[in-house]
């Protein structure tokens, strides 16, 4: 059982990560005169890396020196339970390969530029997390443990030198992109996309990649994105494994969502339902799992211009928020009917 938010945080990148491809197209510039097949080699291996640091961190976040807030004490929508340091260990080897270049037959870093990187990306604790990376077989000359004794050093990973490559490439592509915090995470999860070219942006998520992580419930997802294409409503991806789908000639209103819930592990599908009192009729035939979704609704009145719907259902006044109350854990495909026939009726009552 977890105990630190931060658990969470690192179970949810383990779970996260793709199965690493046997083959994914890389573009000449990241590839550095490296053979191809060479350079995904070295991606699997420092991909199998990244797994283990978040495996790590969730058995033991204390040793990466992570803030440690506990569950208990905090409900899950606080500032201290979002917060998360988990990305400063690959944050640091972004700091130490932007930090040097190759020559010579080694990668060469500057030690006073990384440390300016480090204080540029607010890194904590440097010396502990440079002392962890020998853990995982990276090797750093001329540290003490604590400080550098010298001006110059070298980076390595002796049983794999390409890894060095792939890093490079990663904090190349990270340098490009145009909004860096929208994909921060499939930098974080070494999603392999980021190697595809060298333009601002990373390339889609594939629905491949959610039968790795999902397994039978990416059926449900790619059911759903079919039928709402025919409705014409386009997917579009907001981070890493969360899907919104909106009308074409309407891109700015959000209407349908799946999420991947980072706390429980749950696939959460959200429907903006607004009309549910011209249909209630159908509601009240749901399957029970369904149904308790709106027999559950609620409002808090969070904001001054609340947006709740209010309805009767089985003889009993209800309250509801339009954007949080509707949100169905887990959705089997043998519903998705039930979930299709909702959308339409809602869409039939939209002013």
């Amino acid at each position: 059982m977890e105990t630190y938010y931060e658990q969470l945080h690192a179970r949810y990148y383990k779970k996260l990560m793709c199965k690493p491809r046997d083959d994914f197209a890389v573009c000449d510039e990241y590839l550095q005169g490296l053979n191809k097949a060479d350079f995904i080699n070295a991606y699997r291996k420092l991909h199998e890396i990244y797994a283990r640091f978040y495996s790590d961190m969730e058995r033991n976040p204390e040793t990466f020196g992570l803030p440690l807030v506990e569950i208990e004490k905090y409900p899950s929508n606080t500032p201290k339970a979002r917060q998360t340091k988990i990305y400063q260990i690959p944050a640091m080897l972004h700091c130490l390969t932007v930090s040097g270049r190759f020559g010579d037959g080694v990668f060469a870093v500057d030690a006073n530029k990384l440390l300016s990187q480090i204080k540029l990306h607010k890194i904590a604790k440097k010396e502990l997390l440079l002392n962890r990376l020998s853990g995982y077989g990276f090797f750093i000359s001329d540290w003490d443990g604590k400080n550098f004794t010298s001006d110059t050093f070298t980076f390595e990973y002796p049983d794999n030198p390409n890894i060095l490559f792939v890093l490079r490439a990663v904090a190349r592509k990270t340098l490009k992109l145009s909004n860096a915090f929208c994909h921060e995470e499939k930098i974080h999860l070494l999603y392999y996309k980021i190697f595809e070219d060298n333009s601002e942006n990373i390339g889609e998520i594939d629905i491949d990649d959610y039968h790795d992580v999902l397994g039978g419930q990416a059926v449900f997802i790619g059911e759903f994105t079919k039928f709402m294409q025919t409705k014409e409503f386009m997917a579009f991806y907001n981070g890493f494994y969360r899907i919104s789908y909106r009308k074409k000639d309407k891109e700015n209103h959000q209407f349908y969502t799946f999420h991947y819930n980072k706390y429980n592990l749950d696939l959460e599908f959200r429907l903006r339902l607004a009309n549910i009192s011209k249909y209630l009729d159908y509601i009240n035939d749901l399957p029970k799992d369904i149904k308790t979704v709106f027999e559950n609704g609620v409002c808090h009145h969070c904001a001054c211009d609340c947006k709740n719907i209010k309805y009767t259902l089985d003889d009993l006044d209800k309250e509801a928020c339009i954007w949080n109350s509707f949100v169905f854990r887990n959705p089997k495909i043998e519903d998705i009917e039930y979930y299709k026939t909702l959308f339409e009726l809602e869409q039939q009552h939209i002013k």
